[in-house]
């Protein structure tokens, strides 16, 4: 039943983070905070799976946003995801701040480090109890990924209105250094656009959703 897999997903999260004496552990109950009951069976697949590439065209109003930041958040929680850096991205940094920076800080505020570190308004930046760090970028100015030493993930939002460019040039690159071979994840409206071919050929590529 639903009731059941969410049980066994919350489960799953608890377990990620190891009991012990570190005074920086979270309370696990922040994973609850996820409200993952409130998804849908489709909602629910796409937070579930554990394929390093995802691309998914939705209609507005699907829910996409609200099941990637919690994705997002449950992966960078873990203590598997210590010191990793994550973005999120958008087409312009208004977007970014308008759409998904309030939910970003209402869903980690349980797992985030205490004080005003926790959430930087001015760089739109969360950090972790594990020391992970969750970016909200414009990608109306590429360079501004290209200082990332390393890049663990990237949810790139609003896909369809992103330069082809500013994943190839700058997104790309950054999921590629020092090894990483970073996650990454697309989300559109259900029309794509310009990057359908893009939609199209990911649907035949083993390890897209």
């Amino acid at each position: 039943s639903q009731e059941e897999r969410v049980s066994s997903l919350l489960q799953t999260l608890r377990s990620s983070i190891p009991p012990g004496p570190n005074t920086d552990r979270p309370d696990l109950s922040g994973f609850d905070r996820l409200e993952l009951h409130e998804f849908h069976q489709g909602q629910l697949d796409l937070f579930e799976t554990a394929k390093p590439r995802v691309c998914a065209a939705v209609s507005r109003g699907g829910g996409k946003s609200e099941v990637m930041v919690r994705k997002l958040l449950a992966l960078a929680g873990r203590a598997e995801s210590a010191h990793r850096q994550y973005a999120i991205c958008f087409p312009t940094y208004k977007m970014g701040r308008k759409i998904i920076w309030d939910r970003l800080k209402r869903y980690s505020r349980p797992l985030r480090q205490a004080g005003p570190s926790g959430a930087n308004e001015v760089d739109m930046r969360i950090a972790l109890w594990n020391g992970a760090l969750i970016h909200v970028i414009g990608l109306d100015k590429p360079d501004r990924i290209d200082g990332f030493e390393r890049l663990d993930g990237a949810w790139l939002d609003e896909f369809h209105q992103i330069k082809p460019e500013a994943f190839d040039r700058n997104v790309s690159p950054a999921l590629a250094r020092k090894g990483v071979n970073g996650g990454a994840w697309f989300t559109a409206r259900h029309d794509p656009g310009h990057w359908r071919e893009f939609f199209e050929d990911a649907k035949a590529q083993p390890d897209f959703f």
